[in-house]
């Protein structure tokens, strides 16, 4: 696993004008006894499936600092952090059947005006942006159906989807809309995960889980000129030019000779920062 990716600096500026209620998600007794939970609690309780658990909380580690900062600063519950782990597993590579990509699977028409996505750049890899844009969807839906497991149903299927669905059906929760048949396969699947691995993660010392979230980095974000190259930026500052690409996977061509003809954000971590001081000059 590459050291890092993209964390901000300092978190982004809270929104005050859709109030969220502080706090969890309160997984009551009626989801955690669905047995549709119940399946998945024991696939992640068993060793292959906290195998699997540990090894996307590996995976998460880089960035794992910025999304709780990121959760924080819009005041959405903290476990919706698990939600990316339902995505993708923490793979800022991951790409779906459906052609989502990144760390929160985001399609390139759902971003068209927010991200860039070029020949040579692709914003849904970057994590700093995509945590960004999936705290706003996140609080989006919430603000629609005031009801968090409806709000992350809705972040797979779509708001109009679950929308239509409960008109169609009556039904009131993501409980009683799974007694119907108005749920796309994923979705259905979908909730129930997110719900168990909340639960058992909630347990993680129980199951032997633990990881140095301390030791999750800070980050900064820079703008390099246009068209300088990586070549230019491994040569001033020292840094191999790979590992500035492994620390920015949302560039996706090779850029090192000419660089692009626009500015380019790049994500360092802090303890690098002070290579790369004369970016500023």
């Amino acid at each position: 696993m590459a050291t890092g990716w993209l964390l901000p600096a300092q978190p982004p500026e809270a929104r005050e004008t859709r109030y969220v209620p502080a706090g969890r998600i309160t997984i009551g007794y009626e989801s955690l006894s669905h047995p549709a939970v119940q399946t998945y609690v024991e696939q992640f309780r068993s060793a292959s499936g906290l195998r699997g658990l540990a090894s996307s909380l590996n995976q998460s580690l880089p960035f794992y600092r910025h999304i709780m900062d990121t959760l924080r600063s819009y005041g959405l519950p903290e476990q919706l952090f698990f939600v990316a782990l339902i995505e993708s597993g923490f793979d800022p590579f991951a790409v779906s059947r459906s052609g989502a990509v990144g760390i929160w699977q985001f399609m390139d028409h759902s971003v068209e005006d927010w991200m860039i996505i070029t020949s040579d750049i692709d914003e849904r890899r970057d994590f700093y942006r995509a945590t960004l844009g999936a705290a706003e969807k996140l609080l989006h839906n919430f603000t629609i159906f005031e009801d968090w497991l409806l709000a992350i149903a809705s972040y797979n299927a779509g708001v109009g989807h679950i929308q239509r669905a409960m008109e169609a059906s009556g039904a009131l929760t993501f409980w009683e809309l799974l007694e119907t048949d108005l749920l796309p396969d994923q979705t259905r699947s979908y909730v129930p995960r997110f719900v168990a691995v909340s639960h058992v993660a909630s347990q993680a010392a129980r199951h032997g889980l633990s990881l140095p979230w301390s030791e999750s980095p800070e980050w900064v974000r820079l703008a390099v000129p246009a068209r300088t190259s990586l070549s230019q930026l491994s040569q001033r500052s020292g840094v191999p030019a790979q590992q500035i690409m492994d620390w920015n996977p949302h560039i996706i061509a090779d850029i090192r000779t000419h660089g692009l003809d626009s500015v380019l954000y790049i994500n360092i971590p802090d303890l690098y920062e002070h290579y790369f001081t004369w970016l500023s000059d």
